[in-house]
């Protein structure tokens, strides 16, 4: 693949003189744009260094990072400008899928998108060490097993498989190489848990049928499948008596958006690359009565499931680079959701500590006990283990990708105090 130091000078420049252009064209540009020059002469001129074509492309880079995060996604109009520079790395200089709007090549740092052979885009996984990961899990586990409660985690898969051809030699996915190091560290701690990714190699699954084309999460219906695993799981292993049969897809009409969703990974190399894709809205045939609480409302909504736990307001979004459309499930990620089902009675309360591939699960959860308490840990903002003291639920479990048990995450999703 085409390296950065690889491209022409010719090619750099036009790049700089590309966004200084749409600096003068977007008014609302001005201040990012006129930062990121000043920094820039800064930092080259008067210090006695030669400038050098890196230092024109970094400023290249740095200016158009800028003008993103802070302008152009915002306006569907000057998003146009972005695509077509986009449309200008791709054809007039050969490059692949792209990091950010940046425009920074492949390599192996954090967040680079990089396409399966299927088409479908991912995260390219690097190798990193797990075992602080596994090590709080299972002390959070044998805690939790020591106040009584069961303990049950199910590890969720990340959208891998066989990449396309042209990154062959190049890079290397660890998706499986983590995923099972996690595993192998689980059983040897003796830790309760469900390897999504093991049930689907066992009933020859698709995985990326699961999985959007240009998201990092899996589909509402793939969100579903693994409610019905999650569920037959808490039946095996805490004694609930969940009717499994109510995960099944037939339970539930599926409504089609057309064209409707681009995913994170979609947005981060625009529509260059890739276009929307179908969006669907996953509703139960039957009916549901739910008392619900909202930390981002700090309110209670009491109704059915589609009226309680599914923020239909995030679809009126117009541009698809503001519209996050699953965010629909489960009002997207939260601190807090504290669900009552009025239809059960069984007395369970399940407190779940999830990341944001479950936000689609969690609607349908309610199924699963009369009490179903979510917490997301990055936005919980209160003490974890006081909480469940407070609530005690009988029991706890943790929802987390197998990707996500890296030593960095140590600090935000796996400090369970």
């Amino acid at each position: 693949m085409e390296s950065q130091s690889q491209r022409s000078p010719q090619m750099r420049l036009f790049s700089l003189f590309f966004f200084v252009l749409l600096a003068l064209l977007c008014l609302q540009s001005v201040v990012p744009a006129g930062r990121a020059l000043r920094d820039w002469k800064r930092a080259n001129f008067g210090t006695g260094k030669v400038l050098s074509v890196q230092a024109v492309d970094d400023m290249a880079a740095d200016l158009e990072s800028r003008l993103a995060d802070g302008i152009l996604v915002q306006h569907p109009w000057q998003m146009k400008f972005v695509l077509l520079h986009k449309a200008y790395q791709r054809w007039g200089q050969g490059m692949n899928l792209t990091t950010a709007l940046s425009g920074t090549v492949l390599d192996e740092s954090e967040d680079v998108v990089v396409q399966r052979a299927d088409g479908k885009l991912t995260y390219l996984i690097t190798d990193a060490e797990v075992s602080g990961t596994v090590a709080s899990v299972t002390d959070f586990a044998l805690d939790m097993e020591a106040e009584g409660r069961h303990f049950l985690l199910l590890e969720t898969p990340n959208k891998t498989g066989t990449l396309a051809p042209e990154y062959d030699g190049v890079v290397e996915d660890y998706t499986v190489p983590r995923e099972a190091r996690v595993n192998a560290l689980l059983r040897e701690a003796g830790v309760p848990f469900v390897s999504c990714s093991e049930k689907i190699a066992e009933e020859g699954i698709d995985l990326g049928s699961l999985f959007f084309k240009t998201d990092h999460h899996w589909t509402p219906l793939g969100g579903l499948w693994a409610c019905k695993l999650f569920a037959e799981a808490l039946n095996e292993t805490a004694g609930y008596a969940i009717d499994t049969a109510i995960f099944d897809e037939s339970q539930y009409d599926v409504q089609w958006r057309e064209n409707f969703f681009l995913g994170s990974q979609g947005r981060k190399v625009t529509e260059v690359y890739v276009g929307p894709e179908d969006f669907p809205i996953v509703l139960p045939r039957y009916d549901t009565h739910l008392e619900v609480y909202h930390s981002s409302l700090n309110a209670t909504l009491t109704g059915s499931l589609q009226e309680t736990m599914m923020n239909w307001s995030v679809l009126d979004t117009e541009s698809l680079y503001q519209r996050n459309a699953y965010g629909l499930y489960g009002y997207g990620d939260e601190g807090l959701i504290q669900m009552h089902n009025l239809d059960k009675s069984d007395g369970h309360r399940l407190c779940i500590v999830k990341i944001s591939v479950a936000d689609c699960m969690a609607p349908y959860l309610c199924n699963a006990a009369e009490y179903v308490d979510f917490i997301d840990l990055r936005l919980f903002g209160q003490s974890l283990r006081d909480y469940i003291r407070e609530t005690d639920p009988d029991t706890v479990a943790v929802i987390y990708q197998g990707t996500s048990f890296e030593d960095k995450n140590l600090d935000v999703l796996f400090t369970f105090t």
